[in-house]
């Protein structure tokens, strides 16, 4: 499909808003985007507004750009090749907004290798929308979310973690792979470790889910457990199988 430009103007009589969206969107991505070797980008919005309600204008200013950065900016991350990157920031007085992904969260190709390779990440996000926002075809969420995939010394770690505040939503989840006990010679096996946490103002039921186990010697134990509490009954329900 041919790239598309999109420009768009609103002016809310009630509220004396004035409010502009300009859009450019590339399904195949602009190659060497703004003569920037390598730069790819598929999609760039710019939006503009302002209350004009006296005695000063509030401006808002918006934008979202989403697309590849070039391996000549990723080499500083100590990676040759290319990573996708999305970008969302918006300086609002009632909806300001910052959210930054790079690399993919079901894709391998590593986006960072520090320390000849003892931290490699192929996904990072980091949000923060006191209220959310919207800025072209990007929509933040209310709250503040952090993910993190990659690998540390040898064993994946995956994190993920975001908080609501109204009303309060607190969700966190930490999955390590297996390793082995440094100095065991592989004798002693960590298996894959999960934990969820769950605190929930809206349904009443905050909650921590477990799930792992080892090996030793040949002989291995599973462990996987929960614990919940649930306010609008006052009950509090724990399991755990090994």
């Amino acid at each position: 499909a041919a790239p598309t430009l999109t420009v768009e103007l609103s002016y809310d009589i009630t509220e004396s808003h004035i409010a502009g969206t300009f859009e450019f969107r590339d399904a195949t991505g602009w190659t060497d985007a703004f003569g920037v070797d390598g730069l790819v980008l598929d999609d760039l919005a710019i939006s503009l507004g302002a209350n004009l309600t006296p005695p000063i204008p509030i401006p808002t200013l918006g934008l979202y750009a989403s697309g590849d950065l070039p391996a000549s900016l990723t080499q500083a991350l100590g990676v040759k090749n290319a990573a996708p990157v999305s970008i969302t920031a918006q300086l609002s007085d009632e909806n300001p907004c910052l959210s930054i992904q790079v690399g993919s969260s079901i894709g391998k190709r590593p986006i960072m290798s520090i320390g000849g390779g003892s931290l490699t990440s192929t996904y990072f996000e980091f949000a923060v929308a006191p209220t959310g926002c919207t800025v072209g075809t990007s929509t933040i969420q209310p709250g503040m979310a952090i993910a993190f995939d990659g690998q540390l010394l040898g064993t994946t770690v995956d994190v993920f973690t975001s908080l609501a505040l109204d009303p309060l939503i607190f969700e966190a989840e930490i999955d390590v792979g297996a390793f082995s006990m440094p100095g065991t010679a592989g004798d002693v096996l960590f298996q894959n470790t999960v934990i969820k946490v769950d605190v929930n103002e809206q349904t009443h039921v905050n909650a921590v889910v477990f799930s792992g186990g080892f090996s030793m010697f040949g002989t291995t134990i599973d462990v996987s457990g929960s614990l919940a509490a649930d306010e609008s009954t006052e009950t509090v329900t724990t399991t755990l199988a090994v």
